[in-house]
């Protein structure tokens, strides 16, 4: 249950190698940028950078919010600087950052969109910051029912480059691709089907309004222990997941249910950033019949009806 946090920290041992010649003579060998601080935790506040994300891609947008240019790393290359990530620059001044890690191009896209026409990559001093957009990859019948690629971002933020100092900053990133791991006891031949508007994402890790409405189904299924895995990308608590317990066939079993409601009702997650700290959802339904008698959350009972004689 993982989520991921990015923070930083300069390792003064690699600054001194990198200043290494710096001298008012001979400036050649001098670092000229700034440096962007990285670790990773977990739900439990456990570092777990180097198991967790493999690349790192910083996008960065001049004062006026133009695109300059991405720096992109493997996390085993910042490993030995202490996981402090350097990227050049070149000019002096204001600039605003959004910091992505393993956004795989098999999953998702990220794109300009600058109203009616959309570019498939950022154009140097043409896309601006406010037309950032990274969209999830779904079929024409917007059913997801695969596991998703890993998909980590920072909000926006900005930075300053002064030539005669190396500034340091920090990205805190959030893990928006999450697993629910339902499981229901009492029916079988069933699947959790979940439905939200949340294909699409911004500067901000917001959810424009034209987001596709996504159908979210198991990837993995284990009909005879009622064990059922899905994939899906971020839970807000101000966007509605309608779930419901459908037959195969596509026949309701009983009632339907907001995700995000039935997860917040555990109050570990009664904050959006407590959900966002949060990777793995345990889900735990537990029937009489057609009917419902209790549900969990992460061994939280949210739910418990008493069945009728």
């Amino acid at each position: 249950m993982n989520k991921r946090i990015i923070h930083s920290g300069i390792s003064a041992l690699l600054l001194f190698g990198l200043l290494v010649g710096c001298i008012k003579e001979d400036l050649s060998n001098c670092f000229r940028g700034v440096v962007l601080t990285v670790t990773c935790s977990n739900f439990e506040n456990e570092d777990i950078l180097s198991e967790s994300i493999e690349n790192l891609s910083v996008y960065i947008f001049d004062s006026s919010g133009k695109y300059v240019k991405t720096v992109t790393e493997s996390i085993k290359e910042i490993e030995s600087t202490n996981y402090n990530m350097y990227i050049p620059m070149e000019t002096a001044g204001l600039y605003k950052i959004i910091t992505l890690g393993d956004v795989d191009i098999a999953y998702y896209t990220v794109y300009s969109d600058e109203g009616v026409k959309r570019t498939r990559s950022l154009i140097p001093s043409v896309s601006h910051i406010d037309d950032f957009r990274i969209q999830l990859k779904y079929s024409e019948d917007n059913i997801i029912n695969r596991e998703l690629g890993d998909f980590f971002i920072a909000e926006s933020q900005e930075i300053e480059f002064q030539d005669n100092r190396n500034l340091t900053y920090n990205a805190d990133l959030v893990r928006n691709n999450k697993l629910i791991r339902f499981s229901i006891d009492g029916l079988s031949s069933v699947e959790p089907v979940i439905r939200c508007k949340n294909s699409l994402y911004d500067k901000e890790n917001n959810t424009p309004d034209i987001s596709e409405e996504i159908i979210y189904k198991p990837y993995s299924s284990d009909d005879e222990k009622g064990i059922y895995l899905t994939s899906t990308l971020r839970i807000v608590e101000t966007i509605r997941m309608p779930l419901t317990i459908e037959q195969v066939n596509g026949y309701l079993k009983g009632n339907s249910y907001d995700l995000v409601e039935l997860i917040q009702r555990n109050p570990k997650y009664n904050t959006q950033e407590l959900l966002d700290r949060e990777d793995t959802f345990d889900i735990a339904f537990k029937y009489d019949g057609s009917t419902v008698v209790s549900i969990t959350v992460n061994d939280w009972e949210v739910i418990n009806v008493t069945p009728r004689p």
